[in-house]
């Protein structure tokens, strides 16, 4: 049997709490603010995405965690919702990109005021300086599960 050194269990307990944290963020997301308006975690991240003009299904799954199946049936769900609509690609006949609705801009006017409270709260007691040092390990760590 292997022995597992010091090392190795410190990264599985901070690759495992951060598991737990991502899950309970999510779900904190869902219940405190998203569901308010209709919508999950994932649905408004592919929403502010397309806000960003990530419109096209291929953009969206490069920063959105998902099949190209689970991204089309978020599309079509916003779709249904009146948040989005869906139209021909001006250059490329062949693919469907996504615009905001007025309605889906309205939501997201909405949705603002109640994100930063919660981020705010979430947020309290933590310095500058540790938020920055925070948003660059995990900026790491993105760059590098992508490879």
């Amino acid at each position: 049997m292997t022995q597992i050194t010091k090392q190795e269990s410190l990264n599985i307990q901070v690759v495992e709490q951060l598991f737990l944290t991502t899950a309970l963020l999510k779900k904190s997301g869902d219940n405190r603010i998203f569901k308010k308006f209709d919508l999950t975690t994932n649905l408004y991240a592919v929403l502010v995405k397309i806000a960003a003009g990530k419109n096209s299904g291929s953009m969206l799954q490069e920063y959105v965690e998902g099949t190209p199946a689970s991204i089309t049936q978020k599309l079509n769900q916003l779709e249904k919702k009146g948040i989005i609509e869906r139209k021909l690609d001006k250059h490329d006949k062949r693919r469907w990109v996504f615009d905001i609705t007025k309605k889906g801009h309205r939501i997201l006017d909405e949705i603002r005021p109640v994100y930063d409270e919660q981020l705010a709260s979430l947020f309290q007691g933590f310095n500058k300086t540790q938020k920055s040092q925070f948003l660059k390990t995990l900026k790491e760590l993105e760059g590098r599960l992508r490879i």
